[in-house]
């Protein structure tokens, strides 16, 4: 059974809860806390006006852009190190195919 938290969590924006939640299902993807939740409070204050409003530089965008760089490689690296496609996420057949015909990794 999944972790009791997953299905409110995945449906949210919030990294490091959804971190913590693959963490206590016993996945460690060693992602950066700090980073992660850097892009959490730049995904609400910087996208949605109001008291909390910011203007992130270029600098921050440039780090955060390398930060969601590296956490898709960090999973991309987890999904196909477990035997799944990384387009779609079927499992892998042990030709190395994926099991989704229609996927485009099938190409």
């Amino acid at each position: 059974m999944g972790h009791p938290e997953a299905e409110v969590v995945l449906k949210t924006h919030n990294l490091p809860k959804l971190d913590y939640v693959i963490k206590e299902s016993g996945i460690d993807l060693g992602l950066d806390i700090r980073d992660l939740r850097m892009l959490k409070d730049f995904y609400f204050d910087a996208r949605y006006p109001g008291e909390n409003y910011i203007r992130v530089s270029k600098e921050e965008a440039n780090e955060c852009i390398a930060i969601v760089d590296y956490v898709k490689r960090k999973v991309a690296n987890f999904i196909e190190s477990e035997g799944y496609c990384k387009i779609c996420g079927s499992k892998l057949l042990s030709t190395g195919k994926c099991s989704n015909f229609d996927c485009d990794g099938n190409l």
